[in-house]
């Protein structure tokens, strides 16, 4: 397997190469993201290409109302979609977090291009650089009628006036205030419930959850990445609320009633295969997730 990087995708999709069959799009999560990296994919896709997505109610799960792209390009598709079916999240399986879609044939005709072009008219949450303006305008130019670039520069035009007049800020700066907010249950729990909201017993809950089917093994790279990506926001907001509020941070585990139990949960099989996984994937290119087996066996003998 070959990895190309670094800068955008047009810069390497030649080398990959054309009628690209199966394709998972996992970037930014905030506009232009997604959207713009399948305008670079799509004059290489196969007819009836497989384009998988996760992430498409992150702006829902993370309330993080304006990280949407996700959402708004899968949607976007013309093709058949599919989602998982299995209520794993609270919202139920009308808000499934992972899907994927059969294109339809004749992706590239100029009515559907219209679409996928216009969702770049969204408001972007930040600006490319100057190279990367100049690396789009070139692929678009080689695969791309000239109506398609002019629309483009039309739309990256109103994207810099929007910035340089500050009507868009960057990131935390254009965020609600409410998308700070600190889930309650890291406010108000117990010694155990701030164990289980630890990433270790997160991430080996998944585990455990998702290797009891194949499907479970097949969608669980999608599902540990999004456990990640939310745990950040969720300690970046709080982080946040105790710069504003330094009243609101917790209290040392030990002072919890039920710190005995709290010590026993952090002792558990799930949140010790979990602690080994984050300590395996750090080493991944040194053969962490070898060791990774005989780890698992050493905590299941101790449990």
């Amino acid at each position: 397997m070959e990895f190309f990087s670094p800068g955008l995708a047009c810069n390497h999709i030649d080398k990959v190469g054309g009628d690209i069959d199966l394709c998972i799009i996992d970037t930014m999560h905030s506009y232009p993201g997604e959207a713009l990296d399948f305008l670079f994919v799509l004059p290489y896709l196969s007819k009836n290409a497989v384009v998988i997505m996760h992430d498409l109610t992150f702006h829902i799960l993370c309330d993080v109302s304006y990280r949407n792209v996700c959402s708004v390009l899968f949607s976007s598709f013309f093709g058949r979609k599919h989602y998982l079916r299995e209520n794993y999240i609270h919202y139920g399986p009308n808000f499934q977090n992972i899907g994927y879609c059969v294109l339809d044939d004749n992706q590239m005709e100029e009515e559907k291009l219209y679409v996928y072009f216009k969702l770049l008219n969204l408001p972007w949450n930040y600006m490319l650089k100057k190279q990367d303006i100049c690396d789009c305008i070139e692929f678009f130019k080689l695969n791309y009628t000239e109506d398609f670039l002019v629309l483009f520069l039309k739309i990256l035009e109103i994207q810099q006036k929007w910035f340089e007049t500050d009507k868009i800020n960057f990131y935390d700066k254009w965020r609600p205030k409410k998308s700070l907010s600190v889930n309650r249950n890291m406010i108000n729990s117990s010694g155990k419930d701030r164990i289980h909201n630890r990433l270790s017993y997160k991430i080996g809950q998944a585990l455990i959850e998702n290797s009891k089917s194949i499907w479970g093994y097949i969608r669980m790279p999608f599902v540990l990445s999004y456990i990640k990506d939310k745990h950040k926001l969720e300690q970046k907001a709080y982080k946040e609320k105790i710069k504003e509020n330094p009243n609101l941070a917790l209290p040392p585990l030990e002072t919890y009633p039920d710190y005995d139990e709290a010590l026993r949960e952090k002792e558990c099989f799930t949140y010790k295969l979990g602690e080994a996984f984050i300590k395996a994937s750090k080493n991944w290119y040194g053969g962490g997730y070898i060791k990774l087996l005989f780890e698992i066996r050493k905590i299941e003998k101790r449990q």
